[in-house]
């Protein structure tokens, strides 16, 4: 049976005018607040970098283009979904730009691309994909990520084997690269320290089309998929597995990602009834979220998922820190620090963060189920929140750390063989 658990913490979150007054006409003479966003809006997550896009209007019609008395000045680059060009972009808005924090990334590989520049340039760095490492093994002094991609999977695997101890023997599937490989770790990190299998792995491109060699290849003796699906993978793997006849042959888990709103509103119905996990939902019953969903409809006529939710909180959190430090960013150190040791407790449509002290944020994980409402549009129900998720889980951090970090070949399939 699901278990059904509610926790939230509301307690008021204002950048208050007493701040604002504090900050004074010096800093304001300091010119702008300048504000560097990294996003795609060309290549596969075009559609990621719209819902960014749009979360920054929403941002900026509550909040404004002002902030501890200063003006804020946004800078705004396309990567194209490119590595390498990320790597450009963020460096021209550090170097040319000048900008006092920047903030971006989708792929994780692309966090960890673009994290060195921080130290190089010595400005902060809200690296906005979740590559796992940066705020562990490869701490950078100027670098924090709004999440661990593992983080939300270590809570989802517990709850799997705890809500539902029927499935023992899982099949992992995911995209061959970083987020793939810390999304798939994460889950069978904690699925087999319960005492569930991972009995076969597969990873392949973000730009394959033709699943059938690999649906082929799936063990029949599997209880259940555990997906990792990014940009169209959402659309091509759920259709081709039920052209396959196995649409319903397997419980199908996964990160958020697989049915995140960006996407689901193109995917048909054979997703329905399929359970993922992620650090946020339109469906989230708050004040904060229902305001914000509401905001974002008018701009993009759908609903936000994750990709804009995370921009939303990401500038909710800048401009927090901004408060903290009176609007002296020009103060690196105790900017970045202001930053690193954030709390906030309202005004996030995900609910409530706090640092780790770590490098990145502890929150809520949501446990969703892909449901029709009553008008017939899919959404991911909330069936569960499990608060205050670490990016360790239960695990000592310094132990952690001493294992091996999340790749292609770690954890190691130790029952793929049986």
């Amino acid at each position: 049976m699901i278990r059904k658990l509610t926790v939230f913490l509301v307690v008021p979150l204002a950048f208050t005018l007493a701040a604002l007054l504090a900050a004074g006409p010096a800093l304001a003479a300091k010119g702008p607040i300048k504000i560097g966003l990294l996003t795609s809006k060309k290549g596969v997550l075009a559609k990621h970098g719209s819902d960014q896009m749009n979360a920054l209007k929403v941002f900026r019609e509550k909040f404004g283009d002002k902030v501890a008395g200063r003006d804020v000045k946004f800078f705004i680059e396309d990567n194209e979904s490119k590595v390498a060009l990320a790597v450009t972009r963020v460096r021209k808005m550090l170097t040319r730009d000048k900008v006092h924090i920047a903030m971006g990334g989708l792929f994780g590989s692309t966090g960890y691309a673009i994290a060195p520049l921080a130290d190089r340039y010595k400005t902060p760095i809200l690296i906005w994909s979740c590559p796992d490492d940066i705020s562990k093994r490869k701490r950078k002094k100027y670098a924090i990520t709004y999440f661990s991609c593992s983080q939300p999977m270590h809570a989802f695997a517990h709850w799997v084997r705890t809500a539902m101890p029927n499935i023992k023997k899982v099949i992992t599937i995911g995209p061959d690269y970083a987020f793939g490989y810390e999304s798939t770790g994460g889950f069978q990190q904690v699925f087999e320290d319960m005492g569930g299998k991972v009995i076969q792995k597969m990873y392949m491109p973000i730009n394959t089309v033709d699943y059938g060699p690999y649906i082929g290849k799936l063990r029949k003796d599997a209880d259940a998929l555990f997906l990792t699906l990014a940009a169209a993978q959402g659309l091509r793997l759920p259709k081709q597995l039920k052209e396959a006849g196995l649409a319903n042959k397997y419980v199908i888990l996964g990160n958020g990602t697989n049915t995140d709103e960006f996407v689901i509103d193109a995917q048909g119905d054979e997703v329905l009834g399929w359970i993922s996990a992620l650090i946020y939902s339109a469906d989230i019953q708050t004040k904060d979220n229902q305001d914000f969903v509401k905001a974002f409809r008018k701009h993009a006529k759908k609903d936000p998922g994750y990709y804009a939710e995370g921009y939303y909180g990401g500038l909710v959190s800048i401009y927090k820190a901004i408060e903290a430090v009176n609007g002296n960013v020009e103060d690196k150190d105790k900017f970045f620090a202001a930053l690193k040791n954030l709390k906030v407790t309202s005004g996030m449509p995900a609910g409530p963060r706090a640092s780790d002290g770590h490098g990145t944020f502890k929150m809520n994980v949501y446990v969703r189920m892909v449901m029709k409402d009553e008008t017939g549009k899919k959404i991911n129900k909330v069936l569960a929140v499990i608060p205050n998720v670490s990016q360790f889980w239960n695990y000592k951090p310094d132990e952690f750390m001493k294992k091996p970090p999340y790749t292609r070949d770690y954890p190691p399939c130790k029952n793929c063989a049986k």
